[in-house]
């Protein structure tokens, strides 16, 4: 491929609109849409992050110095892509947008056909509001994981059905503790323990102790 100067009757002021030709290493060539027969461009990427793809059409400005930079993307070829200093990077691949660290470990996808949005972490997700209030609504939710924990000022928590599947349950209340249902059912396999320094059963009705054998004292 013959590559040819930039034509030098571009003003310093006026954006081309280009299609990215080759990409080898640092080098970067453009074909300006308007002038096809100048042939490809030397150009130079003035975009933070950009990394250019060939395909891409991008906007083109010639500098006072002759030379040319890339101000601009109008269409990703393959998607377009961010790459900070550290290494991560964001790109898009039709409808979806990717989030990865400098390893290249996904930790966010967004779906925008499904309306979907993955968040992952290799090691630690946090959800931060010092602040403000942390709002979570869904039709239903799943969580999966080896701990999750909350530290919050007030829970409040709404739901039409609530299932809690545990090994070990540990509930620890330095002040009140208190359950209001139309229904209480506790269905225990083994051996039931209630410990408490008074205790107090109150029935607006009848109250029934039920067992092979009743012990008192």
């Amino acid at each position: 491929m013959s590559m040819s100067k930039a034509a030098d009757h571009y003003p310093a002021t006026t954006l081309h609109e280009a299609r990215v030709a080759a990409v080898a290493g640092e080098q970067l060539f453009v074909q300006l849409v308007a002038d096809r027969g100048s042939g490809p461009v030397a150009t130079h990427v003035a975009l933070p992050a950009y990394q250019p793809t060939i395909g891409d059409r991008v906007l083109v400005q010639e500098g006072d110095t002759g030379r040319h930079y890339i101000v601009g993307v109008v269409h990703a070829a393959r998607g377009a892509q961010l790459v900070t200093a550290a290494g991560a990077s964001a790109t898009v691949d039709q409808e979806q947008i990717a989030l990865r660290d400098a390893e290249g470990s996904l930790l966010a996808v967004y779906d925008a056909a499904s309306g979907e949005l993955v968040l992952s972490a290799p090691e630690h997700l946090k959800l931060r509001s010092p602040g403000g209030r942390l709002s979570i609504e869904a039709e239903s939710m799943t969580v999966k994981a080896t701990a999750v924990q909350w530290a919050v000022g007030h829970w409040d928590l709404s739901a039409t059905r609530i299932v809690d599947r545990a090994r070990d349950a540990f509930h620890s209340v330095e002040g009140l503790l208190e359950t209001r249902a139309r229904r209480v059912r506790t269905l225990v396999d083994r051996t039931l323990e209630l410990t408490a320094r008074r205790t107090s059963v109150t029935s607006k009705e009848d109250t029934r102790i039920d067992g092979k054998r009743v012990l008192l004292g």
